[in-house]
């Protein structure tokens, strides 16, 4: 099996319960291609979504810093491109 590039795109997430972050999310599937569409992650099996140099934005803004979060995607209220 050989490695595939990671395919990122920056991404803007809001769940349930108010949280707002923008972060970027790997686009690569385990089918050794690019997802064409972000909306293609949430569609996949998998129960999780790892979102890298998440920064939260609003209320939430205790963490400055870039960092990685995994978020249950049932969680998930919309994830906006760009």
């Amino acid at each position: 099996m050989s490695e595939m590039e990671a395919s990122y795109e920056d991404v803007k997430i809001l769940l349930f319960d108010g949280t707002t972050m923008n972060g970027k999310v790997n686009r690569s599937s385990d089918r050794g291609y690019p997802e064409d569409r972000v909306s293609d992650l949430l569609k996949n099996e998998t129960r999780f979504i790892t979102v890298s140099e998440a920064v939260f934005a609003g209320e939430n803004r205790s963490r400055t810093k870039p960092s990685t979060v995994i978020i249950n995607k049932s969680h998930i209220i919309y994830v906006i491109p760009g």
